[in-house]
């Protein structure tokens, strides 16, 4: 039996450009969003559950208002990241047990 599992551990640039995906839960091991990975697209909730590396520019374009709903601990880590993100791009962040 050759059963093999992929692990994601990125979302690679663009990977949601353009597209219609709303609700986006990126599960546990994923580490990293990298540039324009839901640029243009009709985003509205993101979840994420690890601290992850956001590129500045991965929400270039969203069409929606978006939520990002993260882990409480998450709050303090990428805090200052995400308050410059949401005034770039009009988003906001919750964090939540998740």
């Amino acid at each position: 039996n050759n059963n093999t599992a992929a692990l994601v551990c990125a979302v690679a640039d663009g990977a949601f450009a353009g597209t219609n995906a709303q609700s986006i839960d990126l599960g546990y091991n994923v580490r990293y969003v990298w540039g324009n990975a839901f640029g243009g697209c009709a985003l509205t909730d993101l979840y994420l559950h690890e601290d992850v590396f956001i590129d500045r520019t991965t929400f270039s374009g969203c069409t929606q208002s978006l939520t990002i709903h993260c882990p409480e601990y998450l709050e303090n880590t990428q805090g200052a990241l995400w308050s410059d993100l949401a005034v770039s791009y009009g988003f906001r962040w919750q964090s939540e047990a998740i």
